[in-house]
C-alpha cells in the first residue's frame, strides 16, 4: 500500500513566518510533525535527503527537522551535506531519533546537528525545541549582519529599532505577570481553609513567574550591553567583534 505523505510545500506561503523543513520517510510522522508545526511556519516536506537537497537550493530555510534512518539518503549523509555548504551550515538541524545510545547522539551533534528529538516524542517538545532554535539562529544572524555595517554606524539601527520593540514586549510581559500574581495573593488570602499543599504549589508558581521574567530582563540587559560595548569599540579588528558576538549569541537562548 502507498504511503500518503504531506505536499512538499505549504499550500498558502505565509512570508511572515519561518520556514521549517521537515524530511522524514514515516507519512504518519511525518504528517504529525506537518501539522504540529503548521500554524506556526511554512512546513516544507522531503521523504529522503535528497528531495531535502533540492528543497534547499529552491527556498529559505530556517530550521531542519530530520529523521536519521531513510531510503535513498539518510539523515547522517544529509547533515554532511548540509555542513560542507557554508551558505547552508547555519541553518539549526534537529535530529529525529528513535536510539537512546548517548554515543552516537553526540557524534551527531559534534558533526553539525544543533538539537535533537527522541522518538517518540511529544508535539509540545517539538515545539519547543524548533521555537528555541529558530530564535537563537535568528539573533545570531542579526547580531552578525550589524557587526557588517560600518563602524560608525554599527549597531545603530538596533538601538534606535530593534531595542524599543523589545522594551514594548518586556513591558507588557511585566504588566501580565503583576496581574497574574495578584490572582495567586487573592486565591492565598481570600482562601483560609486552603489546603497546605495548595497553598504551597500557588507559591511555587508565583516564584516560577518571578524567575521566567527576572531570567528575560538579565537577557535583555547582556544584549544592551553587547551593543553598547561594540558600538563604542570602533577600532576593534572586525573579527574579534565577530568572535564576540558569536560567544554572547551562543549563550543567549530564547
Amino acid at each position: 500500500m502507498e504511503q500518503l505523505y504531506p505536499d512538499s510545500s505549504p499550500q498558502k506561503l505565509d512570508l511572515s513566518k519561518p520556514n521549517v523543513l521537515a524530511v522524514e520517510d514515516n507519512s504518519l510522522e511525518a504528517h504529525l510533525i506537518v501539522s504540529t508545526l503548521g500554524d506556526d511556519y511554512n512546513v516544507f516536506f522531503a521523504k529522503n535527503g535528497i528531495e531535502g537537497l533540492k528543497i534547499l537550493k529552491q527556498q529559505h530555510i530556517d530550521c531542519i527537522v530530520c529523521d536519521l534512518k531513510m531510503p535513498k539518503m539518510g539523515g547522517k549523509t544529509f547533515l554532511k551535506c548540509v555542513q560542507r555548504y557554508k551558505k547552508y551550515r547555519e541553518i539549526p538541524f534537529l535530529i529525529l531519533t528513535i536510539k537512546s545510545d548517548l554515543e552516537e547522539i553526540v557524534s551527531h551533534l559534534y558533526s553539525g546537528a544543533t538539537d535533537y528529538i527522541q522518538k517518540p516524542f511529544h508535539v509540545d517538545i517539538l515545539k519547543a525545541r524548533v521555537h528555541t532554535n529558530v530564535q537563537h539562529s535568528y539573533m545570531k544572524r542579526k547580531l552578525l549582519t550589524y557587526g557588517d555595517a560600518t563602524f560608525e554606524g554599527k549597531f545603530g539601527y538596533y538601538r534606535e529599532n530593534e531595542m524599543s520593540k523589545q522594551s514594548m514586549v518586556f513591558d507588557k510581559l511585566g504588566k501580565e505577570l503583576h496581574v497574574i500574581t495578584e490572582v495567586i495573593d487573592h486565591l492565598i488570602s481570600g482562601n483560609p481553609t486552603l489546603a497546605n499543599a495548595a497553598r504551597k504549589k500557588l507559591i511555587q508558581k508565583k516564584q516560577s513567574l518571578k524567575m521566567i521574567f527576572d531570567t528575560s530582563s538579565r537577557v535583555m540587559s547582556q544584549i544592551c550591553t553587547l551593543v553598547d560595548s561594540l558600538g563604542e569599540d570602533v577600532d576593534s579588528p572586525k573579527e574579534e567583534i565577530d568572535s564576540y558576538v558569536l560567544d554572547i549569541a551562543d549563550q543567549i537562548r530564547f
